[in-house]
């Protein structure tokens, strides 16, 4: 019910190439190359927008916004929440 697939795939965001990170993100937002999978879309986005690279920030929005309007909108701030520490660590420790 949250657009949750397999997850996040750990070596993706691992990865440190934004744009990648970032086509990656559109791709699990939209379901069109990838599993719809909300959950890795904002991963990814988070480390794309840490890297800098435009229009991440607009998949974050839209996530954060399926979110609002998820009937289950709290366990979706939750799995929010839970990412952007996720998104954290990797950034800052390289996933370790």
């Amino acid at each position: 019910a949250l657009g949750l697939q397999d997850g996040p795939d750990r070596a993706t965001a691992i990865s440190g190439d934004g744009a990648a990170l970032l086509d990656s993100a559109r791709a699990a937002l939209s379901g069109l190359g990838a599993p719809r999978d909300y959950a890795a879309a904002y991963l990814y986005a988070l480390l794309a927008e840490a890297h800098g690279v435009p229009g991440a920030g607009a998949v974050i929005a839209d996530v954060e916004t399926l979110g609002r309007l998820s009937a289950d909108r709290d366990a979706f701030a939750e799995m929010l929440a839970d990412l952007g520490a996720e998104a954290r660590e990797i950034w800052f420790d390289g996933g370790e």
